[in-house]
């Protein structure tokens, strides 16, 4: 999970508009960060977010030598956290 979060929270990365910098705060990865950290309440968005950021952590490595956005949309296509997430707040009323 540090590989995880450092690529999430600590790292800067290249995106396509050529800029380097930290992801943008975004509350609900923050929350289920807390959830995966805690081990409590675990849910299914909170999985395909620890293994999307994994599989985009893995093909961006540490470097900021490959665009985020690239790299992020192929990574959708296996762990759509957008769409789980969605599911789940339209499913529990939240949205």
């Amino acid at each position: 999970m540090d590989t995880v979060f450092a690529h999430v929270f600590e790292l800067e990365h290249l995106f396509e508009d050529g800029s380097i910098r930290k992801f943008a705060p975004d509350y609900d990865m923050a929350q289920s960060w807390i959830r995966l950290r805690e081990g409590k309440n675990i849910q299914e968005h909170d999985m395909i977010l620890l293994n999307h950021e994994l599989a985009e952590a893995n093909i961006m490595g540490k470097g900021t030598d490959i665009a985020y956005d690239s790299v992020h949309s192929e990574v959708e296509k296996k762990y759509n956290y957008s769409k789980a997430l969605k599911k789940y707040l339209k499913e529990n009323n939240l949205e």
